[in-house]
Formats: structure tokens, sequence, C-alpha cells
């Protein structure tokens, strides 16, 4: 009877050896899923695997065990809590355990404290796995949370998969997403994804509807499929849109965003268009190119190769094959400064246009052009100065400046005087051919 007894306490003691390497290495996976979202833009190795070869299997004589408790740490010795209120083995299969209220507590980073549990778990030898079969919650200690079910945690991929709904939230922010993959340094959520951040206690929220993917190592959370991001008042449509981030004094920052392809912003009533559009929060910079990338408002629409809006001066900087459009008027040139100002509704427009080099105005009746330029968008208005040559059908005619009316049509050209001497405007026109 003793050595019976015996026996059995060592097969115990074995069996619970084993669990106490199997069941720490799966929830070191899954609690990195709970803290990934305050914390998942630091590259570090702050959640690593035990190392662990052998998937527990209870005896028949032995099939099940209440009240088991584990305790453990990972690689950088802090401490891990599993317990469950009972494991039992499945008769019908041998190489799977029953977990009855599974649940986890961690201490991270000897600051913060962790706590996860479901109702049930299925540990599986040969897929080396542990399946949460119903309700997965977790809590932190800084006031996240994190709900979802159908959880796997694979510990010879150290993945963690879960294909129903998750939702993570807490003071910095928020993420829905309809399933998810952890696996090395990345972390892909998948189909529809909700995310809702602050940048610089303005709130951020971007929706895509085919996933997106975090790479620790890249500092990057890329979001795929008609993604759209509202920043305040503005928005932000695409087809790809990258988030880039840093460490900073109160931890991680966003500093850019980088959209690609069918980028459309709506800045109150101001439209940009293009294939790429790059944003930096730190000066406020929006770089649109395109072929060509374009801003908009009621009247006006200015287009070029490369834009560039500075939100602080509210100005738009145009370059390469630039031109400006109003009603039935087209102006082109090298480059472009177009000032903007808030009216009385308070939205954005367009009130003056600079112009350098190589300008070309063509109209229905006449072609112009000049070295510089000003067009001030609030009365119609453009004045074109040096080197102004007007052509038509009658001939051509050389000026010193040229008013023009883009709302009316009238042209009014000019030939400024020197030392008290009148010049005058000089034309040279061909005779039309009457047969």
């Amino acid at each position: 009877m003793e050595r019976k007894d015996k026996k059995k306490l060592q097969k115990h003691s074995k069996r619970v050896k084993r669990l106490r390497v199997f069941l720490p290495s799966m929830a070191f996976l899954f609690v990195a899923l709970l803290f990934l979202w305050p914390y998942l833009f630091e590259q570090n190795d702050k959640f690593s695997l035990l190392s662990s070869s052998f998937m527990p299997v209870l005896r028949r004589s032995e099939s099940s065990m209440k009240n088991a408790r584990f305790y453990s740490s990972d690689r950088q010795k802090e401490p891990l809590m599993v317990t469950a209120d009972e494991i039992t083995q499945n008769k019908k299969n041998a190489k799977e355990v029953f977990l009855i209220n599974p649940k986890a507590d961690f201490i991270f980073s000897k600051k913060m404290w962790a706590h996860l549990s479901s109702p049930k778990g299925i540990a599986d030898k040969d897929l080396k796995s542990v399946y949460f079969k119903d309700k997965v919650m977790g809590w932190s200690d800084n006031g996240y949370e994190m709900h979802t079910s159908g959880v796997r945690v694979l510990e010879k991929n150290k993945q963690i998969k879960g294909e129903n709904p998750i939702l993570i939230f807490g003071e910095k922010g928020r993420l829905e997403a309809e399933g998810f993959l952890f696996q090395g340094k990345t972390l892909t959520f998948e189909n529809k994804t909700s995310t809702d951040v602050y940048i610089k206690e303005t709130p951020l929220n971007i929706k895509s509807q085919k996933g997106l993917k975090i790479n620790q190592e890249a500092k990057t959370a890329v979001y795929f499929g008609d993604v759209e991001t509202k920043h305040g008042s503005d928005t932000l449509n695409s087809q790809e849109l990258h988030l880039f981030y840093r460490d900073g004094e109160k931890g991680i920052e966003f500093y850019r965003l980088l959209a690609k392809k069918e980028v459309v912003i709506l800045h109150q009533n101001l439209k940009l268009e293009g294939k790429q559009a790059q944003y930096d929060f730190d000066s406020k910079c929006v770089k649109i190119f395109g072929s060509p990338a374009k801003a908009k408002d009621k009247k006006d629409t200015l287009s070029a190769i490369h834009l560039d809006y500075f939100e602080k001066e509210n100005k738009i900087v145009a370059r390469r094959n630039v031109k400006l459009e109003h009603l039935n008027s087209v102006m082109t040139a090298d480059e472009m400064t177009a000032f903007l100002s808030k009216n009385a509704k308070g939205e954005n427009e367009l009130t003056s246009v600079d112009v350098n080099d190589n300008i070309v105005i063509m109209t229905n009746q006449e072609t112009i052009s000049a070295s510089k330029g000003h067009y001030d968008a609030t009365k119609g208005l453009l004045t074109l100065a040096q080197d102004v040559v007007v052509k038509n059908s009658s001939g051509q005619v050389l000026a010193d400046e040229v008013v023009m009316d883009l709302n009316t049509g009238l042209t009014t050209l000019k030939r400024k005087s020197s030392k008290g001497e009148k010049k005058r405007i000089k034309g040279l026109f061909f005779p039309s051919d009457k047969n």
C-alpha cells in the first residue's frame, strides 16, 4: 500500500512539474496580448516564452486535479502565477486536458499587474496549444481591459490566434477588431478594425475594412482596405495607411501618417487629392504627391505633381506642372503659393495666390504669358507682370502689366512710364483672311 501511494505521489509530482512549465508558457504568450495595446509599440523582449517541450497528460487513475496552482517567472524573472479550479483528463482523447476557470496573474516590469481569466480551456499535447473556449477577459492595474473569446495559444509556433471579435480599451485608447494573430514582434488584427488614440490631446480614429498589422521592429501600424482616418474635424480616406511612432518622454509618440492609394483629405471645405500623402504631426505639414495632386475649394482648383499644405501658415505650395483653374480660365506656372483664410462660417477658402516663372494663362479669347503674377481669389482678379505677352487670333501685344477679371473676362493692359515719359503699348496684329 505504501509503495502504491509513493508511486502515485511520484506521478503526481512529475505531472505538477510538467504543468509548471507548460501552463506558464501559454500564459506568457496570452498576457502579451493584454499589454500589447498600451505598450504595443515598444520594441522590447518583455514577453518571453519559457522553454517547454512536454504537454502533460493525466493518468486514468489520476483523471483530475483540483485547485491547481503553478508559480514561475519569465526570462526577466518577473513572477507569474497560473491557477485553475480543476484540471481534467479528456476521456475520449488522452492527448487533451480540460481546464476549468484558468487564471493568470502577472507582474509586468515590477511596476504593473495583470490578470487574465476564462471559464474553460483545453490543452492539446500534439498541437502544443491551449484553447480558451469561452469568454476571455483581462485587466491590468493601469486601467486597461480586454474582452474576447475563442482564443488559441500555440506554444510550438509562439502564436496567439483569435477568430472572434476582440476589444481592448483604456486611458490611452481603444481597439476593436474581428480577429487577431500575434506572432513574434508582429500583431495582425483581421478584417474590420477600429482604433482610437490621442495625438497631443486630439483624438485620432482610424477604421479599416481589411485589417491592421503592427510591427514592433519597424515601429509602424499599417491599416488596409478603405481606411478612414479622422483627426479633429479633418477626414483622410485611403486604401492603405501607415502610422509611425517613436519612444517619447511619456511613452510612445505618434509622429507621422503616410496614406497610399486613392488619397482624399477633407479639411473643412478644402479638398486635397493625390496618390500618396504624408502628414507630420510636429510640423503640421501635409505633403501630397500625384499625377496630379489637387487642392479644391468651391471656386478654384490647384493641381501639381507635389503639393505642400502648411497648416500653421494656412498655405499651399505647389511645384512641378502647376495649374490653377477658375471657371473657363486655366493658368500654368513652375510654382505657386496659395494662401487661405477662414470665412465668416469658419471654413477655409482660397484668398490669394503668388505665381512665379513660366506663367501661361489661357482663356476662350486669348493666351497670356509672364514671369510674375498675383491672383486675388476674393475678387477674381489676376495681375501679371514682367515680360507680359498677350496673344489672340488678331496678333500679340507687349505690356508691363496685365490685370484680368476672371469672372467677367475683361482684360486691362498697362505700360509703365519712366522719368515722366509715357510709354505706349506695343502690338502686332494680323489681318484676317476673307474669302
